[in-house]
């Protein structure tokens, strides 16, 4: 006869590795196309900020506004998908809050 903390032991084990894998797809690193992408939009907006000339409201030399693609890539490739919506929309509100 089981004792009932270990059935609800063995159904809490069970929840748990049911979440863990529906989590998976998720968090997933970004793929070499994903990153290309996210490495070009990432150039365009510093390339943007810098013709708007955003030196005071943004500071270029951080890695976010990074002039290298390799440094982008090299971050998006370690990354779960949403990390990179979520650089994506910090730099189109920065940029927004430039443009005044």
């Amino acid at each position: 006869m089981r004792r009932p903390t270990t059935t609800r032991s063995l159904l809490l084990a069970g929840a748990a590795a049911f979440c863990t894998l529906i989590a998976l797809p998720q968090a997933r690193a970004a793929d070499h196309m994903e990153c290309e992408r996210y490495a070009h939009i990432a150039l365009e907006q510093r390339e943007r900020a810098r013709e708007m000339r955003c030196f005071r409201s943004i500071d270029l030399h951080s890695f976010r506004w990074s002039p290298e693609f390799q440094d982008h890539y090299r971050w998006c490739r370690h990354e779960p998908f949403h990390a990179l919506e979520r650089e994506r929309h910090i730099r189109r509100e920065e940029l927004e809050r430039c443009r005044g």
